[in-house]
Formats: structure tokens, sequence, C-alpha cells
């Protein structure tokens, strides 16, 4: 999958995706998250999970698979710990 596509006179970027965790397209979500892709480097963002639904190691595969498909290798995102804000940057 490429973040850039030209087709006719227009090209076409890639900048933000909503992903939704859920057993099929349409069905109930359980997690959701932004993902802006800035200066070619994605950001997590928004990142919100319902009821009993905790971020999985798992989830971390495939958020790390998508971005693979778009030939991105690192990404960053923010972590909350007793209040303080710590952005993080991860590199495969």
């Amino acid at each position: 999958m490429k973040a850039i596509v030209r087709i006719g006179n227009w090209e076409f970027e890639l900048k933000q995706v909503f992903a939704r965790k859920t057993e099929k397209f349409g069905d109930k979500f359980e997690s959701s998250a932004v993902i802006t892709i800035t200066d070619g480097t994605p950001h997590i963002e928004l990142l919100i999970n319902k009821n009993d639904d905790e971020f999985t190691r798992q989830d971390y595969r495939d958020f790390k698979a998508f971005l693979s498909m778009l030939g991105m290798n690192k990404a960053k995102y923010a972590r909350f710990k007793q209040g303080n804000k710590k952005e993080v940057e991860k590199t495969s």
C-alpha cells in the first residue's frame, strides 16, 4: 500500500486513518484510534478502549503490520503514567 497515489491530474496522499477494533466492518467496536502521518512519521492518537478491552500485544502487532504495509518502520505515541504525558517513539 502506498501513502501517495497519482490518478489523472490528482495526487492523493494518505495523511490520517481511523482504526476500529471489531469483528467485521459495521459491527460495534471495542477500541478505536486515529493515526495521523506528519512529516512521514505516524502518530498514534486518541486510542480509546471501551468496557474491559485492553490494548494487547496482538493489538501492537496489528498496528505494526499496518504501518509496515505503508512502508513505515517507526511510530510515535503518547503514554500517560501517574498523570504525566511521555511521548514514545518505537522503531521496528
